[in-house]
């Protein structure tokens, strides 16, 4: 039973709640002379412990119609600490007195396990929670103003002085969700603001969320812990939840069990467990792939509604059939992208405007968005914001507008991703794109971004690779660094680095170095006092360092020799047209 299940009404949590605010009320008194009027009764406790608590309401990709509360539907996560996996039920069990950044791949449920912490601080009622999405976060409301925002939300307008003293009493908890969408121009500004705040303030927690290899990772003021794929048969767990006791859920879970085992290995995050539920009970089969569980997604819920009822069918604002409102739904993600994953109204009309027009159909944005938002739910509305319910949908289906594109088209985006370094931006779209248009990505992307990887052009990988110079290798690490968190734990990333095709190496050269470096990192901390950071080339240097980081490095980039190669034959043979004489 999770810990929301558990406190969720309780007397004893409203209890814990309004002594909490009493204890922040007179603190307030205290240090500014100032009385907090509308907490101080009854009334207003609670209907600010109702506020706090509708943050446990979402919509989500199996329930699009309503928000639920996720005490409907949650299971328990798993972050890995080091290489201890570990449950956590509560903001404790990520580690005492500790601020955490916890990262993710697309799908594993970051934003829903933020919402839980969230929820189970305010029912235990040791600190007054409050979530902030930093996709909100812009130069014109920066982030100190949205905490701001987030208090006025909760019956309080603090001016400096005030909004001062409630983050440094220790009773609030910052969740902050989502730094990767963080525009890029500000994530830099972003970090700044908030590592102020931790400097500022020694009482005060932060967590924050993100995918991987984002530059908050760089922060010595946080702790860095992965979030976990599920493991073993938990995927059931989930198929549970979301049936509801339906008789349905265990007849799903034998038949992966007994005949589609093989589906297991992709059910590793919650969302693919839900993608596959929603196929299965539409379609009666399982997706073997990552692109199908998606490709079925659209057609699923334009349609469903109209399939659960016989002779029904729901009112569409346009008149257009359901292959033109796919293809201008992929337009609209393509196009969307410049904008983010959120809009106002006037943006997510040009966005749709400007879909339309490219796949030449004739009808009106608002028109359109209404009918994605009313019927299929994969634009969702919330007060005057637009969104998609997943931004991994944004990203598959931008994938598939590249996919039906003819070669020129999808070359030139391919060259044009390779070579303004957008992998980072782009990086899920490729993830699909490596599935559901296979031969132009290894053709027109993998194969030219290994081959500048590698330094040498397609002719040489005819013969044997050798060892890579060391004056390659320092070329290759320029710009990665090494720091020491607080807790002297030692902490890998990636400063100034121009995105581009030479990450993935470096990605692999921490992965595959930080193990037997870590001692010796450590060593060297002890030894030059107030080392705070090292550039990695300055290890280069090191006896003990030098002829292993070479030894490593070139076992990865043999290994990125290899790859390449045989793309190159899988490219040559099926571009041969040999096999289509006399046929055509």
């Amino acid at each position: 039973m999770s810990a929301i299940v558990a406190l969720a009404g309780s007397v004893a949590a409203k209890q814990a709640f309004g002594k909490l605010v009493v204890g922040i009320y007179e603190y307030i008194k205290v240090e500014t002379g100032r009385k907090l009027k509308q907490w101080r009764t009854e009334a207003q406790i609670g209907k600010l412990y109702q506020r706090l608590g509708e943050v446990r309401k979402v919509k989500t990709i199996w329930q699009v119609d309503r928000a639920v509360d996720i005490a409907d539907f949650y299971c328990d996560s798993h972050v890995m600490i080091g290489a201890e996996r570990r449950k956590i039920g509560h903001l404790e069990d990520l580690g005492n007195d500790r601020n955490v950044l916890i990262e993710g791949i697309a799908g594993q449920g970051k934003s829903i396990f933020l919402r839980y912490l969230c929820a189970v601080e305010l029912l235990r009622g040791n600190c007054i929670p409050l979530l902030i999405e930093l996709r909100r976060v812009s130069s014109k409301h920066p982030l100190r103003e949205r905490i701001r925002m987030a208090l006025r939300e909760l019956a309080l307008n603090p001016d400096d002085r005030l909004l001062d003293a409630l983050v440094s009493s220790g009773k609030i908890l910052l969740l902050l969700d989502a730094f990767d969408e963080v525009d890029d121009d500000l994530k830099p500004v972003v970090v700044n603001e908030i590592e102020d705040l931790v400097c500022a303030n020694d009482k005060l927690r932060v967590v924050v969320t993100s995918r991987p290899h984002e530059s908050m990772r760089a922060s010595r003021h946080f702790v860095v812990v992965t979030l976990d794929n599920l493991n073993g048969d938990e995927y059931a767990h989930v198929i549970r939840r979301l049936a509801g006791g339906e008789t349905w859920a265990e007849g799903l879970i034998d038949h992966i069990k007994r005949k589609a085992r093989h589906v297991q290995e992709l059910l590793c995050t919650p969302l693919m467990v839900t993608l596959l539920v929603l196929s299965y009970k539409s379609y009666q089969q399982l997706p073997v792939r990552l692109s199908e569980f998606y490709d079925s997604l659209f057609y699923t819920l334009l349609q469903r509604h109209d399939g659960s009822k016989p002779g029904f069918r729901r009112a569409r604002m346009c008149h257009i059939d359901d292959t033109e409102y796919r293809h201008v739904f992929e337009a609209l993600c393509l196009v969307s992208k410049s904008g983010g994953n959120a809009f106002d109204k006037s943006q997510v009309y040009a966005f749709a405007r400007k879909a339309l027009e490219l796949c030449n159909v004739g009808e009106g944005p608002s028109k359109y968005i209404d009918d994605i938002v009313h019927i299929t739910c994969l634009i969702v509305r919330e007060g005057d914001e637009y969104r998609f319910i997943h931004r991994t949908v944004q990203e598959y289906y931008a994938a598939s507008y590249i996919k039906r594109k003819p070669d020129p088209v999808a070359r030139a985006f391919y060259e044009k991703t390779l070579a303004r370094g957008g992998e980072g931006a782009w990086e899920q779209e490729l993830e699909f794109l490596s599935e559901i248009d296979e031969y132009r990505y290894r053709k027109y992307y993998r194969l030219p971004a290994l081959l500048r990887q590698l330094g040498c052009d397609e002719a040489r990988l005819g013969v044997p690779w050798c060892a890579l110079p060391l004056a390659k290798t320092k070329e290759m690490v320029a710009g990665l660094r090494v720091s020491f968190g607080p807790d002297g734990q030692v902490a890998w990333f990636l400063d100034g680095v121009a995105a581009g095709v030479q990450m993935e190496v470096l990605v692999q050269l921490v992965r595959a170095t930080v193990a037997w470096l870590t001692p010796a990192l450590v060593e060297m901390r002890e030894t030059r006092e107030g080392m705070k950071g090292v550039a990695f080339e300055a290890l280069l240097e090191e006896p003990k360092v030098k002829t292993r980081l070479v030894e490593v490095l070139d076992k990865i980039v043999a290994g990125l020799f290899d790859e390449a190669r045989r793309i190159s034959n899988l490219v040559r043979d099926e571009g041969n047209p040999s096999l289509l004489d006399g046929l055509v």
